[in-house]
């Protein structure tokens, strides 16, 4: 399995991969608007912040959210709707936030994956994505609460599905079951899409995801070095043995409707406004035109 840090500071990435803690990266708006807001005479944009953690680290995984929309455009009531009309402008923002993702990635030669909210206009925008860019799509299909997120991701042809399972647990619910049932629909349907045990708080879920078959697992910094510390035997094994999982090149459709038990995980609205309102605190706009960046 693989170790992801879930922090935007550069320095601090720099550090866990020097070490060999981490290969790969995930952001937010929440920690990356606080990073951007602590740091403006040097870094105004979230295409500043990326420019720099790639020049700190180099082409490892780095996962990049989109928003959406551009607050205070925006409606949970509209991003839940049955009726896809509705969100149809959030999901041609994702899907245009996605592209200018890949543009970055191109002009450096770095690794940054689209980190995608699993909501209805996501789902849509992931399947538009992987048909239009076969080779550059690499989905993180994020904010992922329970089994049917994972699968309508995975069935839009998501690179990997994140289950915020510290969150999860944090609520009083169980996430390993969940997982479990995500990973095996993988394994039976073959769906090619990696699992991504997301939101990390202790070492030990760590370990119970892991042991669950989770290809990646993401953690604060304080949390990974509390796994390093604790368990050495268990981290080595995990650091040293990667999945190679390929995925399946071959777009597959999402459909238009979807049923009225979907998308409505108690934790996902809070956690979609959460981003939104992080996202305006620190103008974190990903079509904005940006600085000129040394790397």
């Amino acid at each position: 399995m693989r170790l992801f840090a879930d922090t935007s500071d550069p320095a601090v990435i720099k550090d866990l991969h020097y070490r060999g803690i981490i290969s790969g990266v995930t952001t937010n708006p929440t920690t990356a608007s606080k990073y951007i807001n602590e740091n403006r005479r040097a870094i105004k944009t979230i295409r500043d912040l990326a420019y720099t953690i790639f020049d700190a680290v180099g082409p490892i995984p780095v996962s990049i959210e989109t928003v959406g929309c551009e607050p205070p455009d925006y409606s949970w009531q509209d991003m839940q709707s049955l009726d896809w009309r509705k969100w149809a402008p959030i999901e041609d923002r994702i899907y245009s936030e996605s592209v200018r993702i890949m543009e970055w990635s191109d002009e450096l030669g770095a690794e940054f994956w689209q980190k995608v909210p699993a909501i209805p206009a996501g789902v849509r925008a992931m399947a538009r994505l992987v048909y239009d860019y076969p080779e550059k799509a690499k989905i993180n299909a994020t904010l992922g609460f329970d089994y049917k997120q994972g699968v309508r991701a995975a069935e839009a042809g998501a690179y990997v599905f994140s289950l915020f399972m510290g969150r999860m647990q944090a609520a009083g619910e169980d996430p390993i079951p969940v997982a479990k049932r995500i990973i095996d629909e993988y394994t039976e349907r073959e769906f090619r899409t990696g699992f991504l045990a997301a939101s990390m708080r202790t070492p030990e879920l760590i370990l119970d995801s892991w042991r669950a078959g989770a290809d990646i697992a993401t953690a604060p910094p304080d949390v990974l070095e509390q796994l390093a510390r604790k368990y050495p035997k268990e981290f080595g094994e995990i650091v040293s043995r990667h999945p190679k999982k390929g995925r399946l090149l071959v777009p597959m459709v999402s459909p238009v409707m979807y049923f009225t038990d979907e998308f409505s995980h108690p934790l996902l609205a809070p956690g979609l406004d959460r981003f939104v309102s992080d996202a305006a605190s620190a103008g974190y706009n990903l079509l904005e035109s940006a600085k000129e960046v040394k790397v």
